[in-house]
């Protein structure tokens, strides 16, 4: 399953059929003001996201396509949403980079693997409830399937209506309705806290 792919089923999940798509040529615009290539995964995660603003500025701020922009060969496109950090791509070498008050450096993630991480966290602030279950990151695979290749966090989704990530001996869930938690619980006899 290549990253598209990836970036659809958490759209089907999270917004069913409603279009959150940037034109191509949005993008084109942004690249001709800035002067430089936006790098493939962040024009894919815009071309299935980039109109969603309320998910976007959710738990982090992910910057809208008009709303890049560059300073000292970083391409800016997420901020915490207390300001304490921000992350950015390094426009020469396209890795990823963490960024405070205090130090800029290369972060290992991927660039594909962090955007559908960011996308899991948003979903906790998006939607009215979250739910968390108990288990490891290997034990969630019986329930989920994982979509990140490389990052520290996993990524995971349920056909049935779930996207989750992996914090600390727990895996937090977030699903577009109350519904979906209540099936999944009982379809597996569990019991979620919810945030």
């Amino acid at each position: 399953m290549d990253y598209i792919e990836k970036l659809r089923i958490v759209h089907e999940i999270y917004l069913g059929g409603t279009d959150c798509s940037v034109a191509e040529e949005e993008i084109i615009e942004v690249e001709k003001k800035l002067d430089l290539s936006v790098p493939m995964p962040l024009r894919e995660f815009y071309s299935v996201f980039g109109a969603c603003r309320e998910l976007l500025k959710s738990f982090f701020d992910i910057a809208l396509p008009n709303e890049l922009y560059h300073e000292d060969n970083i391409l800016y496109f997420a901020d915490e949403n207390q300001g304490v950090c921000c992350y950015g791509i390094n426009i020469s070498t396209h890795e990823l980079v963490y960024i405070d008050q205090y130090i800029m450096e290369p972060m290992p993630e991927d660039l594909e693997d962090f955007l559908l991480c960011l996308l899991a966290l948003q979903g906790t602030e998006f939607f009215p409830r979250a739910g968390v279950l108990n288990c490891s990151a290997l034990e969630a695979e019986r329930y989920f399937t994982k979509i990140t290749k490389s990052i520290s966090t996993p990524v995971f989704y349920n056909m049935d209506g779930l996207i989750a990530y992996f914090d600390e001996e727990k895996i937090i869930l977030s699903a577009r309705d109350d519904a979906t938690f209540e099936r999944f619980e009982d379809d597996n006899n569990l019991d979620l806290e919810h945030l």
